[in-house]
């Protein structure tokens, strides 16, 4: 954290550590680094990894290929499942013939075999083809079988012979002599690193729509960071869902699987009554520090206490009713939640609207291009903070109470606080009178806001590593109990 804001600093260096309720493993570290890879990159960093398998065990590429496919393309695992004392259960279970034993009683079965297993004609002998595992059938059959495989169910490699009960899989090279069509072998490759992709632990594709392009770790932690795509698009490289830091993503999937069964309609409503003169208010803004317009009371949306000035606290779940119900206490958290998800989807539209018109306006009052840009970088910090705090408030439901607890809603609250006086000083009308004021007060508080995320984050991830953090997932069971 920031040494001038209070707090300790954090330097965190994580090994995995186990949640027994959720059955993950934690680790967290720095970003690892991220490398963007074309389809011709992924091609080429396919047959690397083909090759030196090869340059270690003398071994047909397309057999190691089918190999590496069902470890993942864990080489390592690989060559220790080959050196095993139990090598041969290990081609069985991958469905490939051993390619370092002798199959000489199948090799006499299938010479005096002439029969097509798929139509029953008797070809000649070069039209028939066997995988050595004893099944032939007629190249004709062959074709039409791979053709609907590819085009037709779009496998590639999980393309097994086509007798029955047989699971020996197909080998790359007599598909590609197979195949006559060009629209098939295209298909082919392109399922071939579709698969290469999706069944490595260390690359994954960008989740945009239309974006082609895969991204590469070359750390792999049990919890990875958000990484950005060279599109733009932010994601969690772990689970591929839009980027939920700092919590982890067994956290964010019991939340929304689990959220999607309560019935939290009234929680999400847009009006609500002042406190003081019970006059209705709807909210069309990102800040929840409102005034009313027909008593002028300052009050906090979130909580209804008053709320004079931005050092306003009502992050923390105070539990003063020994009798109140676990749902008093999921309604506290998932109306935060709820509410900066709110204000969040009105402020990622400020710089096509309101942020536009105010950065025309100082530049027709003398201010160039470039000297308003702030205003835009403002508009992402406060965004990123946005979503911080609802999955703060994610994270702040689910663990259980911890003197850390204590630092984590004082940063929590500290960077609420900053948020909403950035959306705020975001809101106001520029004037020539205040453009000077408006400009350091929005710099200032967007640098800080960075800097309170930052402390936010590496508290989160110091409490990891240092094991402060369990977790009560059976809230969720007891909530929905009573729904």
């Amino acid at each position: 954290m920031d040494s001038d804001d209070g707090y300790s600093d954090y330097e965190p260096d994580y090994e995995p550590e186990p949640w027994d309720d959720l059955d993950i493993s934690v680790s967290v570290a720095k970003p690892p680094p991220f490398e963007h890879l074309t389809t011709d990159d992924i091609v080429k960093l396919m047959n690397q990894y083909i090759e030196h398998v090869i340059a270690i065990v003398k071994m047909p590429a397309t057999t190691t290929r089918i190999l590496l496919s069902h470890t993942k393309w864990e080489k390592q695992v690989l060559l220790d499942k080959l050196t095993a004392e139990n090598c041969n259960e290990f081609f069985e279970k991958a469905n490939v013939l051993n390619p370092f034993t002798e199959n000489s009683q199948i090799q006499q079965s299938t010479d005096e075999l002439h029969e097509c297993n798929i139509c029953f004609m008797e070809p000649s002998q070069d039209e028939i083809l066997d995988l050595g595992c004893g099944h032939t059938s007629c190249k004709d059959c062959w074709r039409q079988y791979l053709m609907h495989q590819i085009i037709e169910v779009g496998k590639s490699d999980l393309i097994r012979c086509p007798a029955t009960k047989c699971d020996v899989v197909v080998d790359d090279v007599t598909v590609m002599q197979l195949l006559c069509d060009e629209k098939a072998k295209q298909k082919y490759q392109y399922l071939m690193t579709n698969s290469f992709v999706e069944h490595n632990r260390s690359l994954r594709w960008c989740p945009s729509p239309g974006c082609v392009l895969a991204v590469k770790v070359n750390q792999l932690l049990a919890y990875q960071k958000n990484c950005t795509c060279k599109c733009g698009y932010n994601f969690c490289f772990q689970c591929g869902e839009s980027s939920h830091d700092p919590i982890p993503c067994a956290l964010m999937e019991n939340w929304r699987m689990n959220s999607n069964d309560l019935n939290i309609e009234y929680l999400t409503k847009y009006t609500k009554e002042c406190p003081k003169c019970y006059a209705v208010i709807e909210k069309n803004g990102g800040c929840n520090r409102m005034i009313c317009r027909k008593c002028e009371h300052p009050f906090c949306w979130l909580c209804y206490g008053p709320m004079e000035t931005y050092d306003h606290q009502c992050n923390t779940y105070k539990d003063e009713d020994t009798d109140r119900s676990d749902r008093h206490r999921w309604q506290h958290y998932f109306t935060r939640y709820s509410l900066h998800s709110k204000s969040l989807k009105y402020e990622e539209k400020l710089t096509d609207g309101a942020i536009k018109s105010k950065m025309d306006d100082m530049q027709e009052m003398g201010k160039s291009w470039n000297e308003v840009q702030f205003l835009v970088k403002a508009v992402d910090i406060l965004c990123e903070s946005r979503k911080q705090l609802m999955f703060t408030y994610i994270f702040a439901y689910y663990i259980e109470d911890h003197n850390q607890k204590t630092i984590f809603e004082a940063n929590q609250n500290d960077l609420e606080t900053a948020t909403e006086a950035l959306s705020q000083y975001l809101e106001q009308n520029t004037t020539k009178d205040n453009i000077a004021e408006i400009t350091i007060n929005v710099m200032d508080k967007s640098s800080y806001c960075e800097r309170r995320q930052k402390a936010m984050q590496e508290h989160i991830f110091d409490g990891f590593e240092h094991d402060w953090w369990s977790f009560a997932t059976n809230l969720w069971s007891r909530l929905k109990q009573m729904m």
